[in-house]
This record gives structure tokens, sequence and C-alpha cells, in this order.
């Protein structure tokens, strides 16, 4: 596998990129984010085909994306896991200077998602040359090995199951949602083993007169799994409606929920879901595409937590965003909730060549116009080059990963294929410079949310955080070096904290250590002082008769002038009582 790494791994490769507006120090909801591989997009150049279909964003900010990738001229596609740092560099812990292949076949990855101990669960198809696609599911390890706990040696199938869409129960168990002409739900224990208390053998078949597709999932606190997906009719295949079954835990489907389990909703055109997500309030949220005329618009649906839908959202429950007239996003691939309820749905975007579309809306569905233009923000890649987003996550911090691929968008254009990694602001936002002064000491400092990361090389960092919010900066000092802030904050201890404003702000941090000072010879007040200004301590001070020193002044110290030691360390002195 890792020749296929080293063939298609290159170093990341800039690309002209075009937003609706220009960047400054400030930078509106909806900017690319500057900390994010210098422009907010990093750049996988390819050496053959792929693509990227799917993206996690891990706790401590690393990005994870799946997809496939293939050498020029192979017979078949591998699939691939790429992993970037917090600050969009390929992450050189995972696999092969942070791209992992694996071969199935010909295989790609549709959806992944990381567990709670950072395992990385993907769930894919292959194609062995038959007559159709099989499921797959792999499970890597942190450092992007194939777990051997899971399946055969990290690997579930080829198998006949379902591969849309995953997601983790709390207890460790994996569920998929798929289809084949009806919506399959399929549940396996942590080792890979299907689950034998879910459906049938671990698989649940839902029958229906219509043909159903499931393409997303949620799971719920009490154990519920919502499905989303569309349903047409068998005589009118290409007139669907919107989708929504709720199971239970053992796979059974939830009578309470909808009309027996299931809610349809006409959205007035034919209308398909590809993504949901789960309220805190148990509302629920539904978003894909829907044919409007020609032209494939964003849908956006909410229900309460018995399927009905929610009248105050929108046009009684649903909204639909795209069009020439009503911003350039095409069909929504997903959608994320920010912690604010504001929700933003990722697409398609048109602005003088296809790219990334993002649409935000307020917590009642309308337009949010602090969101890059009129609540629209497309991102394209030159006029060479045209671009589509095929997944998209939220961090920790509430920025927005989207994640997709570029080509060149006509031939003779030049350029090739690569995977692109986009990484938004989500709020106003202003940079926190970071001042490291050079002292006697040093350190590296951190940030929660993450952001800054000043190495003990660094002397100076930046980076954008949303207006109004806590950023909590912290000292990591080395050799036991004492902290001192000042600025936007002050004080002498590890941590503080600095209050975003619609301005910059600045904090200055320096690391000291006791550079033991020479005060033999000077009035004990005045050693005391010298002491206490090179970062140390005044030690235990004893007085004894001298005939050579006079009184009140410092006969010998301990330890001697010049030693480094750590802050606050205690220099003893002797001082003279005169003669005796």
């Amino acid at each position: 596998m890792s020749r296929f790494g080293r063939a298609l791994a290159r170093s990341a490769l800039g690309v002209a990129v075009f937003v609706l507006w220009a960047g400054s120090a400030l930078a509106d909801g909806g900017a690319l984010d500057p900390t994010f591989a210098g422009t907010g997009i990093a750049t996988m150049a390819l050496a053959g085909s792929g693509d990227l279909n799917a993206v996690a964003v891990q706790p401590d900010g690393k990005i994870v994306a799946g997809g496939y990738v293939g050498l020029p001229g192979a017979q078949n596609g591998l699939l691939a896991v790429v992993r970037y740092t917090a600050a969009g560099s390929l992450d050189p812990s995972f696999g092969h200077n942070g791209l992992v292949t694996t071969d199935v076949g010909t295989g790609v990855i549709y959806a992944l998602a990381v567990q709670p101990d950072g395992k990385i669960v993907a769930a894919g198809g292959s194609f062995d040359g038959g007559v159709e696609w099989d499921a797959v599911f792999v499970r890597y390890n942190l450092d992007g090995s194939l777990d051997s706990t899971f399946g055969h040696g990290g690997i579930v199938g080829p198998t006949l199951a379902p591969d849309a869409a995953i997601a983790v129960q709390p207890d460790g168990k994996i569920v998929a949602v798929g289809s084949s002409g009806n919506i399959v739900v399929a549940r396996y224990n942590p080792d890979g083993s299907p689950d034998a208390g879910f459906g049938w053998g671990g698989q649940v078949i839902t029958s229906s007169p219509n043909n159903e597709d499931g393409a997303a999932l949620a799971l719920q606190p009490n154990g519920g799994i919502i499905v989303a997906g569309d349903s047409a009719s068998p005589s009118d295949p290409t007139n669907a409606s919107i989708l929504m079954r709720r199971y239970n835990s053992d796979g059974s489907l939830d009578t309470s929920f909808g009309s027996n389990g299931a809610v349809l909703t006409p959205a007035g055109v034919p209308a398909a879901a590809s993504s949901v997500v789960l309220q805190p309030d148990d509302k629920i949220l539904l978003a894909g595409d829907a044919l409007v005329g020609s032209q494939y618009v964003s849908a956006l649906a909410r229900y309460a937590g018995n399927g009905a839908l929610d009248a105050s959202f929108g046009d009684q429950g649903v909204v639909l965003t795209g069009g020439a007239n009503l911003g350039y996003v095409d069909g929504a691939h997903s959608v994320l909730l920010q912690h604010d309820g504001k929700i933003v749905t990722v697409s398609d975007g048109l602005a003088w060549g296809w790219g990334f579309g993002l649409a935000r809306h307020l917590p009642d569905g309308a337009m949010d116009a602090g969101f890059g233009d009129g609540g629209i923000v497309t991102t394209t890649f030159g006029s060479t080059t045209t671009g589509s987003a095929r997944a998209a996550a939220l961090g920790p911090d509430d920025k927005l990963v989207v994640a997709g691929s570029t080509w060149p968008a006509f031939p003779g254009a030049g350029g090739g294929l690569s995977f692109e990694i986009a990484r938004y602001l989500s709020d106003d936002s202003h940079p926190l410079n970071i001042d490291k002064a050079y002292s006697t000491g040093n350190g590296t400092i951190t940030s929660a949310p993450a952001g800054i990361a000043c190495d003990s090389t660094c002397f100076a960092y930046d980076a954008q955080f949303a207006d109004q919010s806590l950023v909590t900066l912290k000292a990591h000092p080395l050799d036991g070096a004492a902290v001192s802030w000042r600025g936007a904050c002050s004080g002498s201890k590890n941590e503080c904290t600095v209050t975003m404003q619609q301005a910059a702000r600045a904090v200055h941090v320096s690391f000291s250590l006791c550079v033991v000072p020479r005060v033999t010879g000077k009035r004990l007040a005045a050693a005391r002082h010298a002491i206490r200004r090179a970062h140390c301590s005044v030690g235990r001070t004893k007085k004894r008769f001298s005939s050579k020193v006079p009184r009140g002044r410092v006969i010998s110290q301990s330890p001697r002038r010049g030693r480094t030691l750590a802050a606050n360390a205690k220099v003893k002195l002797v001082v003279s009582k005169g003669r005796g």
C-alpha cells in the first residue's frame, strides 16, 4: 500500500481560490480560515484519479477524509483515507505522509466515523468484476494501520450490506444504512461481527411498495435510529419525495413516529434527503435536493420529535435555497448544526465556475445575512479548474470543514485531479496575536479553542477567533521557567483568558528562569530586591559577625552567581552583624 501512497501523495500545491469577497484582518462569518494551510484550503494533487466523499473532525481538530484513489492506467481504485493536522498540513503520524490506501478490489469510501477512542471506521463499496458492488467496512488505528481486532485483519466484507452512511453508538456498535430497492439497516458489534440482537441476524430490510433509498442516519440518545432518504413510486421513479423512518434499538420500526414509523414529505417538486442532524430539543433537520424546473436546489426541512413538520421553520417546515434568484447553490450534500442553533447546508456552488457552496440559515429557517453574501458563500478554484463539494463536518470550535475534489474544467486546461479540504470561519472574527519575548527561559503556548500552537522555537503566532468568544491561552514552561503575561491578559499563572472583541488583540508572554545574581557586598534590602528581579527567591538568611564586611551587608551567598536554576529557586544569604 505504501507505494501507492508515495505515488499519489505529493506536497500540497497552491491553487487560485476565488471567494465572493476580499479577506482582511477582520474575517466575516463564512470567510476561509487563514490559519488553515495558509489560505483556508489544503490541496493534495493526485497522480491519477480520486475523490473524497466523507469527512470528520477529531476532538483535537485533526481532519479525516475518505474516498478513493487510482494510479494512472490502473484497473482498480483503492480505498483512501487522508488526515490533516488542525493547521492544514498532511499529518506525518498517519499512514504514509498523511495518506492510507487499502486494496479491496475496486473500492471507494462513502462514509466514515471517528470512534471515541480515536479509531476510524470507514464504509464503502467493493467491486470484484462481477455484476454488482458489495459493501466493505474497514477500521483503522490512530496511526492509520488496519485494526486487527476488527473483522478479518481490519476488514469486514465484501458482503451484502448497506454502506451509504454509518454511525458509532456509545457502546461501540456500528450502525450502517443503505438500500437495495428497500431501506436496509445493519448493526455490527465492536469486533465487526453482525449484532444478532438487531433485526434478523444483524440486519433489517424494510419492505415497501415504493422504491426507497436510505442515504443518511442519526442516532438518538434513547437508542432510536433515524434514517433519511427518498421514496418514489415504481411507475414514476423520477418524482421522489423526502422520506424518513425511525427504528427502535432492536431494529423494529417505531410505530409512534409518523405513520407506522415513516414520514413522507412531498415538497411539491421531486426531492430527496441526503443528510440528517438532530437538534438538542429533539427536533430533526433533513437536507438534500429538490428539482425546481430544470435546476436542483438545496432542500431543508425540520420536524418535531414525533415526525410532524415544524410549521415554525421556513414555509411550513420546508426551505428551498438556490437558483439564479436565491444564490448559486446546488442540492445539499450535508447539513450542520452550529452550537448557536444556526444551520449550514453544504453543496456544489456556482460563481465563475463550479466549486463549494455554503448557505447558512437562522434557527427559524431564514437566511443569515451575516454569513457571506446574504447567507451564501461560494468558493471556486480558478477559470481553468472546476470542483465539487462532497461532504462537510463541524469542528469543536464551530469552524466549517468541507471536503471534495477539483479537476481541469476543459480538455487542455492543464493540471489534474486534487483532493480539496476547505475550512471556513463560522462567525465574524479577528486575529489574536501572540508575542513570545526572548528571556532566560522558554516554553510553548496553546489555546482552547484550538488555533494557537506556538512551540519552543516560535516567537510570534496568530490565529483567528470569533468576536465575543473566550480564548484560554495555556503556557507550558520548560525546565521550570516562570510565566509572565502582558497585554490583553496579565498575571503569572500558566493560564489566561482573552475576550475577543471587534478588533485584533495582542498578548505578550515571557518565560524566565532563575539566573542567580551577584549580591555579595550589597545591603540586605538591595540583595533581596535583586534576587526577586532575577526570578529567584530569598532563602534562609543567617547573620554572623565579620571584621571585613560592614553591618547589614551580605557576606556570602549560595548558590554562586551565574547559576541557572528553575524559577523561584532559593538563594541563601549570610549577612554581617558587624564587628563582634
